[in-house]
């Protein structure tokens, strides 16, 4: 028997002299070019439930100004303020009035958070060791999307009180 090789089974193929490295810029470029298919498609469609659901939403009707209103809200409670904006401005091309008022109440919640939150941290230079007042900055400062405080004043309550039952098993 005798072995087979490749110029066995076609023995007229000759390949150009640059081949190689033609072929592995075509691989390289086509490797590349998804990577950014990927990437769009991750895009589209995030690992994030709630966005994924509302993203989709838009795309299954782009008429809908509530669905733009609903994605706007969520970038903006998720501090991404300039990706608000611009579903808020989609929405006002569809139902300025509802975009209008409701930007405007996220607005103002906002600015509500912020005033809270400095009145319990005012309340926490009088008295450090207010367990609730560390309790409520959590809840304030989750809602302002500013987890790295939320986790520190969770933290600051547990040392407090660590036997306090709502605070079993918490974890931010």
């Amino acid at each position: 028997m005798t072995k087979l090789t490749i110029k066995s089974f076609f023995p007229r193929i000759v390949l150009p002299k640059r081949f190689w490295p033609v072929f592995t810029a075509y691989i390289i470029s086509f490797s590349l070019i998804i990577t950014a298919l990927w990437g769009a498609q991750r895009q589209l469609f995030p690992d994030n439930e709630e966005l994924a659901m509302l993203q989709r939403a838009i795309l299954i009707d782009p008429l809908s100004a509530s669905n733009y209103i609903k994605l706007g809200e969520y970038y903006f409670v998720h501090n991404q303020p300039l990706l608000a904006q611009d579903q808020f401005k989609s929405a006002a091309t569809l139902d300025p009035i509802s975009a209008r008022n409701d930007y405007t109440m996220l607005i103002k919640d906002k600015a509500n958070l912020q005033l809270n939150a400095i009145f319990w941290e005012d309340q926490l230079t009088k008295t450090p060791n207010y367990r609730d007042a560390h309790l409520k900055l959590v809840q304030i400062y989750a809602q302002l999307g500013k987890k790295t405080k939320a986790t520190e004043h969770l933290k600051l309550a547990k040392d407090i009180d660590p036997n306090y039952s709502s605070l079993k098993g918490f974890v931010f």
